[in-house]
């Protein structure tokens, strides 16, 4: 009986010494596999970068806009998460960062990735997440679109008055020009060398004479001459001083 008793009782040592060395293996491998998820996380880098725009505001939301050539989506999260550092490194009061990321270069205002990290408890109210290793990381890259060039305004090639010159002659003659903007990232896609719009009246400057002319032979504005195609906003006005205006500019 007690030969059975110590065959029992190494079987069962040997059981419970097989199960802790299953044990022992798993913490290892998973130790494993979270450091080499870290170090691949880790080993992505940031594209290189600078800071076009930031506000803190009183709460401690931080809202920063980036610009960088890369359109690499890892790269991007990267940057999304080194904000995180950048943060840290202001020694402000900074308890949430807002993120925005634009293409370098391009004229378009469209955002490549967003994202929101929280540093404290007070920016995880602020977030909405539950922890500070949380994030937020939004892919704005249309597919197929990754190697694509930058957007960029068209050369000006002509020598005629610019739209500067023309928001200018009309202000000068006391035209209604309210809340005149520069939007000249809609040149990417018009061709375009630079717009100017305000809730009267809005202004196009060709690369060209006939490049504008061309534009205007389908309808696109109420009026051309020279490099520049001006168009009625504000429909309760007379084009005709505007168009007046705008000729003896030309001439």
């Amino acid at each position: 009986m007690s030969d059975n008793k110590e065959k029992k009782g190494g079987f069962l040592k040997g059981c419970l010494g097989c199960f802790g060395l299953i044990v022992i293996l798993g913490i290892i491998i998973g130790a494993c596999t979270a450091g080499g998820n870290k170090k691949e996380e880790e080993g992505t880098k940031v594209p290189a970068y600078e800071i076009t725009e930031e506000r803190l505001d009183k709460s401690g939301m931080w809202y920063v806009t980036f610009s960088t050539a890369s359109k690499n989506k890892e790269e991007l999260k990267a940057l999304i998460l080194h904000t995180k550092e950048l943060a840290k490194e202001q020694n402000k009061n900074i308890h949430s960062a807002f993120i925005y990321v634009l293409e370098k270069g391009s004229v378009s205002k469209q955002y490549t990735a967003t994202g929101r990290i929280a540093l404290t408890q007070k920016g995880l109210a602020q977030t909405g997440f539950e922890d500070t290793e949380d994030f937020e990381f939004e892919y704005k890259v249309e597919p197929g679109t990754e190697n694509d060039p930058p957007k960029t305004a068209a050369e000006r090639k002509h020598e005629g008055p610019t739209a500067d010159e023309v928001l200018q002659s009309f202000q000068n003659v006391s035209l209604p020009t309210p809340e005149a903007r520069d939007n000249t990232h809609n040149c990417g896609d018009l061709g375009c060398v630079k717009l100017i719009t305000t809730e009267a009246v809005s202004i196009y400057e060709w690369p060209t004479v006939e490049k504008a002319q061309e534009v205007q032979g389908k309808n696109f504005g109420t009026h051309q001459a020279g490099p520049i195609i001006i168009r009625m906003n504000d429909k309760s006005l007379d084009p005709k001083a505007y168009i007046d205006t705008l000729n003896e500019l030309i001439k």
